[in-house]
């Protein structure tokens, strides 16, 4: 009986569809869905869209990779700073612009505004490392060549009496999108500046320990400018300044460039690392950018790698040293933190609780300012180590004086 009545169904429903009339007229057009996500909401990966006619087999295959060497660069990416040292945890709106990949492609996204002041992002709560999405965009220019975004850029001068940069440096503009100085903002509570002022010899308060122009000074000190010029000193720049070949390929000639020796994944390439320790212990140095024809000509070798020409980097750390000793000696730098002492303190109304601060003659001052300036170079003097000298002998000089 079961199966009878399940046979009359079957039937039934081949009634019923041989019964069915053509298809009726279209209905109206229901109403548009919700946008997709766009921009950071999607992911970085489509913030900012995709060549017109772009294939994910056009890059994704193991060909590619055998070409790019896109594991190895990966690898070589992972012992450098930007994927290690960059803070990718500083990722609030002022700071992710640079310290994170998605705040790096938003200002991409806004064709980076000429100078740095201003430029906030959104917050990034899931950031990630400065990495291959900051300085490379296959997807929109649908190959694996650096952002060509290599317009001059435009660095604020924090220090009163030195113009405003415009760094222009071929590839390394692209490098010094961040890498460059951040403003200085007013003293709080006292309502007055506290850029340094070389032509002043009164005091100036300051009102933070971190009085300095950031971590990022490579740009300046590169282009021998942003120190604390004394009335009277001399100024110099060393032959990187205006060197052709580094005017023209920037920071890439010398801290991208191949590593000799049978290569490695330490230093040079997508490490960025000059110096580096070898697989024995010893200390080992990427020197194919600085021994080019075009440059020093093979006259840099590992063991005089520290102590080429009269301004050298054991000079630099010398009065690195030096300096140091008198701005604690003199009660300006703390000895345990490295960073300004603020001795004095006033009731700031705005927060109720009291300010801390420091009162510092305007010169002694800025001895303080360039010990920061280069010692924040990481450099060494490297970068300009005539510049570098410079500002740290007029320094020590200045702190010498009663």
């Amino acid at each position: 009986m079961k199966q009878l009545l399940t046979v009359l169904i079957a039937l039934m429903f081949l009634a019923l569809q041989a019964c069915e009339g053509p298809a009726g007229p279209a209905g109206v057009q229901g109403p548009a869905g919700k946008d997709g996500a766009k921009g950071a909401d999607a992911g970085f990966v489509y913030f900012e869209g995709f060549k017109d006619s772009l294939r994910c087999a056009s890059c994704h295959t193991p060909d590619n990779d055998t070409t790019y060497y896109l594991i190895s660069r990966r690898v070589q990416w992972e012992v450098s700073k930007h994927n290690d040292g960059g803070n990718f945890d500083r990722n609030l709106e002022d700071c992710a612009g640079c310290h994170t990949t998605e705040g790096f492609m938003e200002r991409a996204s806004k064709s980076f505004p000429t100078a740095f002041a201003g430029q906030k992002t959104k917050k990034y709560a899931q950031s990630s490392p400065p990495g291959c999405f900051a300085c490379h965009s296959p997807h929109k220019q649908g190959n694996f060549s650096v952002r060509n975004n290599f317009a001059p850029v435009v660095i604020k001068s924090n220090v009163v009496g030195n113009n405003d940069l415009t760094f222009d440096y071929g590839k390394g503009n692209l490098c010094v999108l961040c890498h460059q100085t951040r403003e200085i903002a007013n003293a709080t509570v006292f309502n007055t500046s506290m850029k340094p002022d070389p032509t002043k010899t009164d005091t100036i308060v300051i009102t933070t320990n971190r009085w300095y122009s950031h971590y990022g000074v490579q740009g300046e000190m590169l282009s021998g400018t942003g120190g604390f010029h004394f009335p009277g000193m001399t100024l110099t720049n060393s032959p990187h300044t205006n060197q052709p070949v580094i005017k023209q390929e920037g920071c890439t000639k010398c801290h991208m460039s191949a590593p000799t020796g049978g290569g490695t994944a330490k230093g040079g390439g997508h490490t960025m690392n000059i110096a580096y320790t070898t697989e024995s212990g010893s200390a080992g140095y990427v020197l194919t950018g600085c021994n080019t024809s075009d440059c020093h000509n093979g006259a840099i070798t590992s063991s005089n790698y520290k102590t080429y020409s009269a301004n050298n980097y054991n000079l630099v750390l010398e009065r690195l040293d030096t300096l140091q000793a008198l701005l604690i000696q003199k009660g300006l730098l703390d000895a345990t933190s490295l960073l300004v002492k603020l001795p004095k303190k006033v009731l700031n109304p705005a927060t109720g609780k009291d300010q801390s601060y420091a009162s510092i003659p305007m010169q002694k001052a800025g001895a303080l300012w360039n010990y920061f300036f280069v010692e924040h170079d990481l450099s060494k003097g490297i970068h300009n180590s005539k510049y570098a000298l410079a500002l740290l002998d007029a320094s020590i000089a200045e702190m010498k004086k009663p």
